[in-house]
């Protein structure tokens, strides 16, 4: 699995080592996380094979994120048979180089697992973790792919008339008699007429493609703001990130 999306909504994968003993997926929100995985243990954890799935409440502290939540377990112990049961897991992550992309971190998750539908027996699941987690950008949507557009070129003449050059309506070429006659009047220019709130609108769609991974959905709409509004600077940067990830 790799990073999806941006960083508010994140898929990630680890290693637990403990009881159990497996591979976790998780899916980071905006102050929440969700939980998958698969395992072996027994030890404490009562069921020898066991899936779980479950919700966490995150709080920062410092380089630390703490959790408590709630899961769900399923599995099977060796002569007892299939087992379901709760647990509440409760612990925290920890990211030493604000710009690793791996995390530490351990969990102590009591419980209560029923097995063939009548005998309850307690649980405990204690495990150490490493997740891959690339490093969150806090902002909004727009912040966050707005620091990924970089800034080299931003307002050279090379990039201007590039742009301005596919932009820019052609015009038919006035042909005069030769008479020896010359028309004096002043051309007829076409004026451009520029809508603010039509740009902003386009780039705001063409952000939110971005940010979904949908690169051709995005050049269409900073392509578009840019016909509204030639003078949008946010649009011509996102739209040339976008244009050299596309290789156009």
């Amino acid at each position: 699995l790799k990073m999806v999306g941006v960083s508010m909504f994140t898929f990630l994968y680890g290693l637990q080592v403990g009881d159990p003993t497996g591979l976790n997926v998780f899916y980071r929100g905006e102050g929440f996380l969700l939980r998958g995985g698969l395992g072996v243990g027994g030890v404490v954890s009562y069921l020898n094979m066991q899936g779980w799935m479950g919700v966490s409440f995150v709080k920062p502290v410092g380089n630390l994120k703490t959790f408590v939540g709630v899961e769900g377990v399923m599995g099977f112990r060796i002569g007892k048979g299939m087992g379901v049961g709760i647990r509440i897991p409760i612990g925290g992550f920890f990211r030493g180089d604000p710009k690793s992309p791996l995390m530490l971190g351990a969990d102590v998750s009591p419980g209560l697992v029923v097995v063939s539908a009548s005998q309850a027996h307690p649980s405990l699941s204690v495990s150490l973790h490493i997740v891959h987690s690339p490093p969150e950008e806090k902002g909004t949507v727009e912040e966050v792919v707005e620091r990924r557009v970089p800034v080299s070129g931003e307002g050279t003449k090379e990039n201007v008339v590039n742009v301005e050059r596919k932009k820019r309506p052609t015009t038919a070429k006035k042909t005069t008699r030769r008479t020896g006659s010359t028309d004096k009047s002043p051309p007829k220019q076409r004026e451009q007429k520029v809508d603010e709130e039509a740009a902003d609108r386009e780039y705001k769609r063409g952000l939110q493609a971005y940010a979904e991974g949908d690169l051709e959905r995005a050049l269409k709409h900073f392509e578009a703001a840019l016909r509204y509004n030639p003078k949008h600077e946010k649009a011509r940067r996102a739209l040339e990130r976008v244009r050299n990830q596309l290789g156009k």
